[in-house]
């Protein structure tokens, strides 16, 4: 067969996830969500990302009204050690590190030590001369990525031998050694900037420079040294006073035992299968790289029996096909989730199955154009096995900024089959350098760790047992409001740049939500805080899978998924 094959940036978008525990009904609007609650709302969509190959391991850490938080993990950490993941495991978190460094800014902006709009102009000292154009560029421009930059990470160069492009990039991820701050500094000042604000544009090195900003002397040349510059910031203001011993940057800054709780980060490919008269179909398969031979493959859900796959690799290393060597017998297609109502775009689904009945549904793509006023019906169509067989009843869908963002189980029906799928076993982890622009996406941590990030962020005085700065908490708040919208032109707008963080506004009974993801090869992650339920939901998964797809047409990563899913569930429980 002829393989799909795709490599896609882990980017910046929306994801709606829907659910329903049953057969615990939804609790009252000025009730609390019980703790038990959310744990079969994570038995419900955070297992299965782990039992159906979408993750190799995921790690889950809620923060809820002020009650002890909740840990839950999934899968292996490390294949080859075989250790299980914890709370405690330590994944690299990619761009959420970004948040971390926009906290830094807004702590320095109220302290007086710069200002949101102080131009590039300013800090010539310390970044030498750039374009008359970029001389404008603000602190806020690079923060809420207007700045007009085009790129996320500088061109790589074309050639190895000079003359070369000012500022371009030897590989995709270059050590400080072999790109450092006066590198990337050459990029910057051979950059022309457009009209400011420029369109939003998501950016690394913008990000990546505030860190380099914040870690430097101001008066002097930038040198390498603003990384350790900025990682002492992050130490001193965020990780020391939140208790968080288990974030760092650096591997040879960390202890044996944290050594040993590293996660690896797999590239496993996600596999599309389904059932066709009884026998399993492979339509096509993303990803799958970091093998040294083609890796065993399992089919596991369908009903049936019988089926075999088999995977081969290229000269690279990445799978390059998977084909169908026995389609096996008596399988049976998944449910598939139609929704009605008049949409732009129609939302895309997919059913939640145990012990043969329905008990959640999981969007993978919330669609556009839908209005709380007018919600869609959802049904499901096949799916069953059995005499006994009965279908699943859902409640029509509510919507929130134009999108689908919960469904209702009213019924879950019987005989439905779990769906099919195919597990490819992962091959090595990889291995992700830390760059100059580190202040944008190389920090480590475990889900235990960020659930106090989480609690600060949210505004918690006080976070484990200690009290908190209240200039912290405040920086946390200045970093969190939207100052541009994310798609130019919307009216209004749906998605909303703070510094580095994303807003949802309040729309269609669903509260406002404050948002940031990150990726890495071999990593997901994903940060959700409702400010209003003083919710903070943060997911690792040491996979770079990608399913569905996000209002903005990107494929998304599976912890995003994962979070959003725990989100909305809580969320939407609190409503009658």
């Amino acid at each position: 067969m002829n393989a799909i094959r795709a490599r896609t940036a882990l980017a910046l978008g929306v994801f709606i996830a829907v659910l329903l525990i049953e057969p615990a009904p939804l609790v009252a609007a000025d009730s609390v969500l019980s703790a038990a609650a959310i744990d079969r709302i994570m038995e419900t969509f955070a297992r299965p990302a782990v039992d159906t190959g979408a993750a190799v391991g995921i790690a889950v850490g809620v923060t809820y009204r002020g009650r002890p938080p909740q840990f839950f993990s999934y899968g292996t950490a490390n294949v080859a050690h075989g250790t299980a993941v914890t709370p405690d495991t330590i994944f690299e978190m990619g761009s959420v590190t970004k948040v971390f460094t926009t906290a830094l800014l807004g702590d320095a902006v109220l302290a007086g030590r710069l200002k949101l709009n102080l131009p590039l102009s300013r800090l010539e000292s310390l970044l030498g001369t750039m374009q008359p154009s970029t001389q404008a560029v603000t602190l806020l421009n690079l923060g809420d990525f207007t700045s007009g930059l085009l790129e996320s990470i500088p061109p790589e160069c074309p050639t190895p031998t000079p003359p070369l492009p000012p500022g371009c990039i030897p590989n995709f991820r270059p050590t400080i050694s072999e790109y450092g701050a006066q590198d990337l500094l050459d990029y910057f000042r051979s950059f022309s900037a457009p009209h400011l604000p420029g369109p939003y544009f998501y950016s690394n090195i913008s990000i990546g420079l505030i860190g380099l900003i914040l870690g430097s002397n101001l008066n002097a040349p930038m040198g390498d040294d603003a990384v350790q510059g900025w990682g002492n910031l992050v130490r001193q203001r965020i990780t020391h006073p939140l208790g968080m011993t288990d974030t760092f940057l650096f591997d040879q800054d960390s202890s044996p035992s944290q050594r040993a709780r590293l996660a690896g980060g797999y590239s496993t490919p996600q596999v599309v299968a389904t059932a066709s008269s009884g026998g399993l179909v492979i339509s096509g398969f993303n990803g799958g790289c970091n093998y040294s031979s083609a890796p065993a493959a399992t089919v596991v859900g369908g009903g049936g029996s019988g089926a075999a796959v088999a995977t081969s690799i290229d000269d690279t290393g990445c799978i390059s096909t998977v084909q169908v060597t026995n389609p096996g017998q008596e399988y049976v297609a998944p449910a598939e989730v139609v929704f009605g109502g008049a949409a732009t775009t129609p939302a895309q689904a997919r059913a939640v199955i145990s012990n043969g009945h329905v008990i959640g549904i999981s969007i993978l793509f919330g669609g556009v154009g839908y209005t709380p006023k007018h919600p869609p019906t959802v049904t499901l169509v096949g799916g069953t096995s059995g005499a006994g067989a009965s279908t699943a009843i859902l409640a029509p869908a509510t919507v929130s900024n134009g999108a689908v963002d919960f469904v209702r189980v009213i019924d879950g029906g019987a005989g439905y089959v779990d769906p099919i799928a195919v597990i490819v076993a992962p091959g090595d982890p990889n291995e992700n350098a830390v760059p100059v622009w580190a202040a944008a996406g190389a920090l480590k941590s475990s889900t235990r760790d960020m659930v106090s990030f989480a609690q600060a962020a949210l505004g918690h005085p006080v976070v484990n047992g200690v009290r908190i700065d209240p200039s912290l908490r405040r920086a946390f708040q200045l970093a969190q409001r939207g100052y541009a919208c994310e798609i130019p032109g919307q009216r209004p707008c749906l998605l909303l740049s703070g510094l580095a963080w994303t807003r949802n506004p309040a729309n269609g009974g669903m509260l406002a939500v404050v948002s940031k993801n990150g990726g890495l090869p071999g990593f997901t992650t994903d940060l959700r805080l409702v400010p209003s339920l003083d919710l903070g939901v943060i997911v690792f998964a040491n996979t770079d899978q990608t399913e569905g797809t996000s209002m903005n047409g990107n494929p998304q990563p599976g912890a995003q998924l994962v979070a959003d899913n725990i989100m909305y569930a809580i969320a939407r429980a609190n409503k009658p």
